[in-house]
């Protein structure tokens, strides 16, 4: 059978997915200002989608499967995506539709018995946290018990790692580095670095290097930015397309990019067309352990 096209990041058509762009507040506010009306409050293009709905958009371009992110940052700003709703919006479609947790690391033991029920009870495969807006380093050890849990569950974490938009929070929480003493501290752990590590590319291509469990997640910005020279992006295609093959997971952000246009413009880079499979797909197959 050919290799599924898996998008490895994408907002849920609902309120509790789809507001943060259509009705930016806070830190999204922020990134409202640097990417304007093509992504955030575009009520014309971006809708609200009942499941069925959905499916035909991703039909239409031309996606398999879907990896839908959620979050919790009920302590910092007081906003939870819950796994029930998401599991109602999902459950109709488990071969196309896959769902992510959010996890809050300031709830402590009730953010473990809540992760454990959303895998177990909902079927979710895998905890989409970013590090950045929760004010804290990857390497915090408040994320510590979350990282055990995920290899007791037995699912990848999605890190957010890369540059952020927001005036408040600083871009250091993004940097690769920080990954590296928790692959260390767990080997197990499948770890998807989301964004893809810019402008820190050298080293998000070291760390996961170094570390068989690292993957690298490539989405949130125009592929036509990440194929010109001069970007700080080449040496990602470079080692991506050698050393690197089995670690680069492809995904669109939608609504940040329509996944039709990405793929489009990714299928231009010059990458072996055994690469193109496992960055479009392959890749993720394993991350999430899907593999037939």
């Amino acid at each position: 059978m050919p290799t599924p096209i898996i998008d490895f990041r994408v907002s849920c058509p609902i309120p509790e997915g789809l507001d943060r762009y259509l009705k930016p507040t806070g830190r999204l506010a922020d990134y409202a200002r640097h990417y304007g009306d093509r992504v955030f409050g575009n009520e014309e293009e971006h809708r609200y989608m009942k499941p069925e709905e959905f499916i035909a958009f991703l039909d239409e371009q031309g996606v398999d499967k879907a990896v839908i992110k959620t979050s919790d940052m009920t302590t910092i700003s007081g906003t939870k995506f819950p796994a029930d709703v998401l599991y109602d919006y999902i459950k109709d479609y488990p071969d196309r539709l896959i769902g992510t947790a959010g996890c809050d690391p300031f709830r402590g033991m009730d953010a473990l018995r809540d992760l454990e029920r959303d895998v177990k009870e909902y079927g979710l495969r895998g905890v989409n946290m970013g590090p950045w807006e929760l004010g804290l380093h990857a390497n915090d050890k408040k994320f510590y018990p979350i990282y055990a849990k995920c290899v007791e569950l037995d699912i990848p974490v999605l890190l957010h790692t890369s540059m952020n938009l927001s005036s408040s929070n600083l871009l250091d929480f993004g940097r690769p580095i920080y990954l590296d003493e928790v692959a260390r501290d767990f080997p197990e752990l499948r770890i998807v670095a989301v964004h893809g590590g810019w402008p820190w590319i050298l080293e998000m291509i070291a760390v996961s290097w170094r570390h068989p469990n690292l993957y690298i997640e490539v989405s949130g910005t125009m592929p036509k930015y990440i194929a010109t020279p001069d970007t700080g992006w080449e040496p990602l295609i470079r080692y991506g397309n050698s050393v690197l093959k089995n670690k680069i997971l492809w995904a669109s952000n939608w609504p940040m990019i329509n996944p039709k246009e990405s793929l489009a413009e990714f299928d231009k880079f010059p990458l072996k067309d055994d690469v193109k499979r496992l960055w479009f797909g392959g890749n993720a197959l394993k991350v999430l352990r899907l593999e037939e």
